[in-house]
Formats: C-alpha cells, structure tokens, sequence
C-alpha cells in the first residue's frame, strides 16, 4: 500500500507500505537527492562484485517498508535507516537509481540481466 498523496495499492508483490520519509522538522532535504553509502544487510546475486558501503545515486521522498524484514538487501542512512533495496524469490526493488549510479550502478544492472 503506498500513500503518495492518496491511498493507493500496490502490486502485492511484496507486502508493505510507502510513506513519506521522516524529515525531522525540515532538519533533512526532501527529496533526499544524492549520493549516499548503502548497506548490504543480505546476501544477493545483484550485488555480487559490488562492496559494501559503496555509494550510490538516490532521488525520493518516500521510503518502502516491507512488513517481512527478511526481504530487505540494503539500508542507507538519511535521517535514519531506509530500507534502499529488496529481494524476494526473482522480485528485486531499489529505492535508488543504479542507471545513475556509475560504474557500480552498471555492475548491478548486469548482475541483474545475468540472472
């Protein structure tokens, strides 16, 4: 269930909701635009190749908040911790764009076409 402006569903894919980001009284921008470190919480093939921590390339308001934790990939920091990607069976979803993401975001594409 996603709540950018109105109630809306989702696909159903993977169970949970959207809300906008917590930005503590305007202490943080939204949209959250740049580069930021992720953290890889969960062994995947889309991120073979690719360190943690590695940076890359966000532009949101909205965070995904899977109600089944063991589906999160990867958390960033932004205010506090943003699930930033997920994975469940062959359904993956990142929060940030790895077009836009250099050489790292183009590994993680290719991991991803070579599944």
């Amino acid at each position: 269930t996603g709540y950018e402006e109105t109630e809306t569903q989702g696909l159903g894919w993977i169970s949970g909701k959207v809300s906008k980001i917590d930005n503590q009284n305007e202490k943080y921008k939204l949209p959250h635009i740049g580069w930021n470190q992720i953290n890889i919480v969960k062994d995947s093939k889309i991120f073979n190749g690719i360190e943690n921590n590695s940076h890359m390339y966000f532009v949101h308001s909205y965070e995904f908040i899977p109600d089944d934790k063991n589906v999160i990939s990867a958390t960033t920091d932004y205010s506090f911790k943003i699930v930033c990607s997920v994975e469940k069976e062959n359904i993956f979803g990142t929060q940030f764009h790895p077009e836009k993401s250099d050489k790292i975001g183009l590994k993680m594409i290719e991991n991803f076409l070579s599944l």
